[in-house]
């Protein structure tokens, strides 16, 4: 999605050509910076599409380290079985757990 700086001018200074060439110029360029890393910055937020920094900030916070071939998609499912690590006193408990990291039905008990 393009954000023009000019669409958050009131309709009368949207005409005025000095606001244009400002919003339009470097100005503009700035504030599409800034939103892309607002936009990577909520991202990391979320495991599932986290990158590798944030990825390491998990690993490093919850004390393991990857191994040298582990993929991306390896080192996130073993910070999420991390943070499922409750010992399942239930079935019931150990397929919720199991479906929340594997997935329903990918798995036999």
């Amino acid at each position: 999605m393009v954000r023009r700086l000019t669409d958050s001018l009131p309709p009368f200074l949207r005409e005025v050509k000095d606001f244009q060439a400002i919003m339009s110029g470097a100005e503009q360029s700035e504030f599409a910076a800034l939103w892309d890393f607002a936009d990577a910055l909520l991202a990391e937020q979320f495991l599932d599409t986290a990158t590798k920094y944030a990825v390491k900030r998990w690993e490093r916070f919850l004390g393991f380290f990857r191994g040298a071939d582990d993929t991306l998609t390896d080192r996130k499912f073993a910070i999420k079985a991390r943070l499922q690590e409750r010992p399942p006193y239930t079935m019931v408990f150990l397929k919720s757990a199991l479906d929340a990291l594997i997935g329903a039905g990918n798995y036999e008990l």
